[in-house]
Order: structure tokens, then C-alpha cells, then sequence
């Protein structure tokens, strides 16, 4: 199901048809500031990110909501859907791609 998504995702994002390996290059951290960020490779250098905020806007049943975004580190390109400001969400990508160019995640 979760690969699914990130194809449809993806799909929308990148406007071509993803190919996803069988078992994508994928992590979970924990930012400095305690937000959880997970991403798994879409294709190439294009990238499904997740990020929990340790603020962030909760369910109704008491889980945070994550916010999405979709970046193509390439390019330069994102989109995202979530509860953080333009701005917020556009300095969390380029800091993803700044950290996987270096091989090391910092705080967001």
C-alpha cells in the first residue's frame, strides 16, 4: 500500500510513471529539533518525504499528521501538503538534499 501511494505520488509529482525497486532505498531520523523525518526514493534523485513535527497538527484520535512533500533534489523541485507554512516547507527540502549530499542529516 505504502508504495502504491508513493507511486501515485510520484506519478503526479514528476508526471511519468515511477519505477520502484523492490526495496527502496528508505530512512527514518530524528531532528535535533525532535521532528521525525522518513523518505524513501521515488526514482533517481527524486525523493517521498515525511515529516512529524514534534507541534504538529494531531488527528482525532491523538496521532500527528505528518506533512508530505515530494522533492526532486535535481531540480530543485518540491511540492508539499501539509499544516507548515510555504516557506518552512521549502527550507526542509533543500535541507533534505544539502544532507544527502553530504551523506549525513543535520536538523532540519
Amino acid at each position: 500500500m505504502k508504495l502504491a501511494f508513493l507511486a501515485v505520488a510520484g506519478t503526479l509529482f514528476l508526471g511519468v510513471s515511477p519505477v520502484l525497486a523492490e526495496e527502496p532505498e528508505h530512512d527514518c531520523y530524528e531532528t535535533k529539533a525532535k521532528h521525525v523525518v522518513c523518505w524513501t526514493v521515488i526514482t533517481g534523485n527524486q525523493y517521498a518525504v515525511a515529516v512529524t513535527t514534534a507541534d504538529g497538527q494531531q488527528s482525532d484520535v491523538g496521532v500527528l499528521i505528518p506533512n508530505i512533500l515530494l522533492i526532486d533534489c535535481d531540480a530543485g523541485r518540491w511540492r508539499g501538503r501539509g499544516t507548515l507554512p510555504k516557506e518552512s516547507a521549502g527550507m526542509m527540502a533543500k535541507a533534505f538534499c544539502k544532507d544527502l549530499e553530504k551523506g549525513q542529516y543535520q536538523d532540519l
